[in-house]
């Protein structure tokens, strides 16, 4: 290598959704923090990014506000975030408060104050990073989707995504232009999905394969959201991302020569997971993560319930049983019992794992049901009650989605048929005929009723935001004894399980 040559290192962390605590599989933000000065220490002129979704999972996080992952950022000395669809959930006054508790800068070039025309004054499109007089433009963008949900603060209905290709379109332009900080490379910190179809290395992602087709002057590109290891080049451009939930981290490596001229850039990951066992926590993190906890677990400490036999969700893979499970059960059941419906629409990639065997905390509650989803009722033709749950019975390992949960109706499916057309059949519980023609008074949950990933529920009339939670109607039932551990009626029947979908979980 030259020895006028400059190697800068852009070190980006998506998707670590409060993941505090150490597990299996999961490092936690104590030997996280580890792994990351170790990176830094070894490879000069690092830069630490964060992709989006920074504060979503632990509860600890929830109840305190994000605390103890802005003071890991700021311990990691951040300088910029992407802004994930979940730091919505928190509304605008959050994201301003973390980005300046933290010492960090939100980015996010296709946010717009739909009141001004203009992105919201807390939130910047870009910034430049100057390391050692090399000028790298960083710009951020969000997955685009509605911001006005049920279970996002009401102001958001001020705010909205676009298309995040154009946004940063008059902002290289401009960089560009500029004769004393004309950027040396151009980097697009994005919270846009990301992954390798299954059992392929072809990238799928409309927004992240448009953007790096339609803007060529990206050098490279940090991608989200779906939780992948991806190290690749399209288009021209260099393409990191780096799993999620304390498991590693992706970078970029730019070399420069001497007349600061971009060289290469190539693209990688590390996966800590390898290594875990011989971490060693970072003491100033443990010391703050300590703090946090015994702050959050007097709320979160209290018992709710003492359970006979463990309830589960999730499979060893974090895949979902097709039929549902008896998690997914029991949250349509309270749904049914709040609203009095006698058909209920649960998206179950909303729930953890399982809730273990013996006493359970709320703590252990939140960890399992991690989003506090509200309870929308409608009134909804059989047929479009159909045509959603042809819509959500997915797999996620094949599909990208975790599978609907369905209560009140009975529905046979064969997965040998292409995607949305492998209902065969619907009847009631009791067997009775289900009418595609009638009208049902339904419950579904709010994620479901903003349309996302496909569903669609546009045509429902009577459309009631309750106020009701599905998490605290399930902690409340837990309380009162009721124990859906052991059995379940099953509401979906699959067909041709023996095929290719044969072992394997949605």
């Amino acid at each position: 290598m030259d020895n006028f040559n400059e190697v800068i290192w852009l070190l980006c962390v998506n998707d670590f959704h409060a993941e505090l605590a150490e597990s299996e599989g999961t490092p936690g933000c104590e030997k996280f923090v580890t792994a990351v000065k170790e990176f830094i220490q070894t490879h000069p002129n690092t830069v630490v990014l964060f992709g989006g979704d920074n504060y979503r999972g632990d509860p600890i996080s929830e109840v305190l506000g994000g605390e103890p992952v802005t003071k890991m950022m700021k311990l990691l000395n951040t300088k910029a975030s992407a802004i994930g669809n979940h730091e919505f959930d928190y509304g605008m006054d959050l994201i301003e408060q973390w980005q300046k508790q933290g010492n960090y800068q939100f980015l996010a070039a296709n946010l717009m104050d739909k009141r001004t025309g203009q992105r919201p004054e807390s939130v910047k499109a870009s910034m430049t990073v100057d390391v050692k007089g090399i000028n790298i433009l960083i710009i951020g963008l969000s997955t685009v989707e509605p911001l006005a949900t049920a279970d996002r603060p009401p102001e958001m209905e001020h705010y909205e995504l676009t298309d995040g290709s154009a946004a940063i379109r008059d902002i290289i332009d401009q960089a560009l232009k500029s004769p004393e900080k004309k950027p040396d490379a151009i980097i697009g910190l994005t919270h846009f999905p990301l992954r390798y179809l299954h059992g392929t290395e072809t990238p799928s992602g409309d927004e992240a394969m448009n953007l790096c087709r339609e803007v060529p002057e990206l050098d490279g590109v940090f991608t989200g959201h779906l939780h992948q290891f991806m190290a690749l080049n399209i288009h021209g451009a260099a393409v990191a991302q780096g799993k999620s939930n304390s498991q590693g981290f992706a970078w970029l490596r730019l070399e420069f020569d001497d007349n600061r001229c971009l060289q290469s850039i190539v693209p990688g990951f590390e996966d800590i997971r390898t290594r875990q066992t011989e971490i060693i926590p970072d003491t100033e993190m443990r010391e703050l993560y300590i703090q946090c906890k015994e702050k959050a677990m007097k709320t979160l400490g209290r018992v709710i319930t003492h359970l006979p036999a463990r309830i589960v969700h999730r499979g060893d893979d974090f895949e979902v049983d097709l039929e549902g499970t008896p998690l997914s059960g029991l949250a349509t059941k309270v749904m049914c019992d709040l609203t009095g419906c006698q058909i209920a629409l649960f998206y179950s990639g909303r729930i953890g794992r399982m809730l273990p065997k013996g006493d359970i905390t709320l703590y252990q509650a939140y960890q399992t049901l991690f989003f506090n989803n509200g309870i929308v009722t409608m009134k909804l033709s059989g047929r479009e009650i159909i045509r959603n749950i042809e819509i959500g019975i997915r797999t996620l390992r094949h599909e990208g989605a975790s599978p609907i949960a369905i209560h009140g109706i009975k529905v046979v499916a064969d997965y040998t048929k292409p995607y949305r057309h492998r209902v065969e059949k619907v009847v009631w519980g009791d067997g009775r005929e289900f009418d595609r023609d009638a009208s049902y008074p339904i419950a579904i949950d709010d994620f479901l009723a903003g349309n996302s990933m496909g569903f669609d529920f546009s045509k429902a009339t009577q459309v009631d935001y309750t106020g009701l939670s599905v998490r605290e109607g399930m902690i409340q039932s837990l309380s009162r004894g009721y124990h859906f551990a052991q059995h379940q009626e099953q509401f979906m029947t699959i067909k041709n399980k023996g095929s290719e979908f044969k072992g394997e979980k949605g």
